[in-house]
């Protein structure tokens, strides 16, 4: 799979960290995961592959639903 720069290898390790306690950790994986693999709105393979585990990730995450609604949109 491929995002805005390449091979998409790292987008699992993104939506794993998307799942860590920390907020800083979770707000560092999103940015990274939009600045590539939404990057401008673009939806690329891994995008649309993402979304499902996206949904999944933000439960019992109060500072998630928005970025998450966001993608719904695509």
């Amino acid at each position: 799979m491929s995002h805005a720069y390449g091979p998409a290898d790292e987008v699992p390790v993104w939506l794993r960290a998307m799942t860590s306690p920390g907020s800083l950790v979770r707000e560092k994986a999103l940015g990274d995961f939009y600045s590539t693999a939404h990057r401008q709105g673009d939806v690329y393979p891994c995008t649309a592959a993402s979304l499902p585990f996206v949904r999944h990730g933000r439960r019992g995450f109060p500072d998630r639903p928005e970025p998450v609604s966001s993608l719904q949109t695509m």
